[in-house]
């Protein structure tokens, strides 16, 4: 997965602010350049996602969501999740830097970060 640098500083910023509570975001463009907040619900033990209200995006790449823990393992609900929205899926894990990021394809395997 292809991030601008100046897109991966704003979202660990987003999750630094949101903390304890999760939050979470769709990115657009590849590489990704910028991203929209989901619609939904954000707390510290998940995120409850509105897909309805999810606009159709044509450059939609994926989505990312942090967790207030070290932990960046993807859940069994986060991997049901990576299928229904776009391909490329990032977990941001406390606290909040470059290297607590995992990167996922939709199925779930991991897949590397390239920040350019």
């Amino acid at each position: 997965m292809k991030i601008k640098r100046e897109l991966i500083e704003r979202i660990l910023e987003l999750c630094k602010e949101a903390y304890p509570n999760e939050v979470a975001g769709i990115l657009l463009n590849n590489p990704a350049d910028d991203f929209v907040l989901m619609p939904g619900e954000f707390s510290t033990f998940h995120v409850y996602v509105k897909m309805n209200l999810i606009p159709i995006y044509p450059n939609l790449l994926g989505t990312f969501h942090s967790h207030p823990t070290s932990n960046n393992e993807a859940s069994q609900a986060d991997l049901n999740f990576f299928t229904k929205l776009g391909r490329e899926h990032l977990i941001i894990a406390y606290p909040y830097v470059l290297n607590s990021i995992a990167a996922y394809k939709s199925n779930g395997e991991k897949s590397d970060l390239v920040i350019v």
